[in-house]
């Protein structure tokens, strides 16, 4: 299912979320706070475009590592890495991209950092 396809189905169906549970969160906040049926309307369509662009650059992210299976983890990088969101309970997925340097290219940067090192040497020596 492509984007337009995703979005045409929400907009055809009732929000994901309710105004209950808009007017429940804000009970939660502030028991006196009184929301305008119009900021309702805008946070559910907020709220909606929001869960449409995670679900929909989170399966892109599990279809480029070769699955047709969205998994937690396609969801938490989206949410790590484009909307800055780190979500508790869940470890960070960007520690699995960072990985350590194999031994022949850790051997590279040392040899690098040597050769740096005896020029400025040399050139101290001066």
């Amino acid at each position: 299912m492509n984007r337009s396809e995703t979005f045409r189905r929400i907009q055809n169906n009732p929000s994901s979320l309710s105004k209950q549970s808009i007017q429940s969160l804000t009970m939660k906040i502030d028991p006196f706070i009184k929301i305008d049926p119009k900021v309702e309307e805008i946070l559910l369509k907020i709220a909606d475009e929001f869960i449409l662009n995670v679900t929909n650059s989170s399966c892109e992210l599990a279809k480029h590592r070769g699955s047709d299976t969205l998994e937690v983890k396609d969801i938490n990088l989206h949410l790590e890495q484009d909307c800055g969101m780190k979500i508790p309970g869940f470890e960070s997925t960007t520690k699995e991209l960072l990985k350590q340097p194999s031994s022949v290219h850790q051997g590279k940067i040392n040899q690098v950092d040597r050769t740096k090192y005896e020029t400025f040497q040399k050139q101290n020596q001066k």
